[in-house]
């Protein structure tokens, strides 16, 4: 569990064995995803599933939603109480009995949005 708590990155079962193996070298792969699986279901640990990612782990369990860079793939919390405002208090939608909502949100990040304009503006010099 240290090793996922030290992770602000949402790190997937190899990036956690391999953190894990610094300290204990005969841990197996298998033997992680055992365990953050069990984490999961007692609530100390929370899996998010990126559509055609790997599943990534998440040691924050109290309510958030994610923003992932559709570049670099980096995921990150944030807070929007304007969303858990708007499901406040409803028990229901349609034939389904609401338990969470998690919303995770495309975006370019800072650090992707910068390498993209100096790929235009190297692009652009190439050019002229």
């Amino acid at each position: 569990m240290g090793a996922l708590l030290a992770s602000e990155s949402h790190p997937s079962t190899d990036e956690i064995c391999t953190a894990v193996r610094r300290r204990n070298p005969h841990v197996s792969l298998a033997t992680v995803h055992r365990i953050l699986e069990q984490f999961c279901e007692v609530g100390e640990a929370r899996k998010v599933t990126l559509l055609h990612d790997a599943a990534r782990y998440d040691g924050n369990v109290e309510p958030h939603h994610h923003v992932v860079c559709i570049r670099c793939r980096r995921l990150h919390d944030i807070e929007i109480p304007e969303v858990d405002k708007l499901l406040e208090g409803t028990p229901s939608l349609g034939q389904f009995t609401l338990l969470r909502c998690s919303l995770e949100i495309e975006a370019l990040c800072r650090r992707c949005q910068l390498a993209e304009k100096r790929m235009q503006a190297k692009h652009r010099t190439t050019s002229i």
